[in-house]
């Protein structure tokens, strides 16, 4: 049985590895966001230009995989902590992250086939995403709390 001090620090330990994947995702997205802004008016950007359905699909894709993503964590973390498992809370995190990085790949795609000037929408839904999926003390206390008994 672990005291109070001992699942204390755990928990803190556990928080600190679910924000440093939370702060290498939200890089990456600061990533792509960089790499576009450095070859904008490049020659990289002279695919399908002005493509609509193409840039449609890839908004909406990336719309829908970071919508999932919410929702997904949601109900990943409930079963983590239901089951007392905390590699489960933290896969349910990671996928999160990684499905939010999807969404803004799309807009780097949207970005380089098509040209479209708003790809960057995509790099603002994936960092939104991310905010909103940041990873919560709680659940892990909570899934700590249910590995005492």
């Amino acid at each position: 049985m672990m005291n109070e001090s001992s699942t204390q620090a755990a928990v803190a330990a556990r928080h600190r590895t679910l924000i440093v994947l939370w702060g290498a995702q939200l890089a990456s997205i600061g990533l792509f966001a960089l790499l576009t802004i450095l070859i904008r008016n490049g020659a990289a950007n002279t695919g399908n230009r002005g493509n609509a359905a193409l840039t449609l699909t890839f908004t909406a894709l990336g719309a829908f995989v970071v919508i999932v993503s919410l929702l997904m964590k949601q109900k990943l973390v409930a079963r983590a902590i239901e089951e007392r498992s905390l590699q489960k809370l933290q896969t349910a995190y990671v996928v999160a992250f990684a499905m939010c990085e999807v969404g803004a790949l799309f807009g780097l795609v949207d970005f380089f086939i098509t040209g479209n000037p708003y790809y960057y929408l995509l790099f603002v839904l994936g960092v939104a995403g991310l905010i909103i999926n940041f990873p919560k003390r709680n659940d892990i206390l909570a899934a700590m709390q249910a590995n005492r008994f």
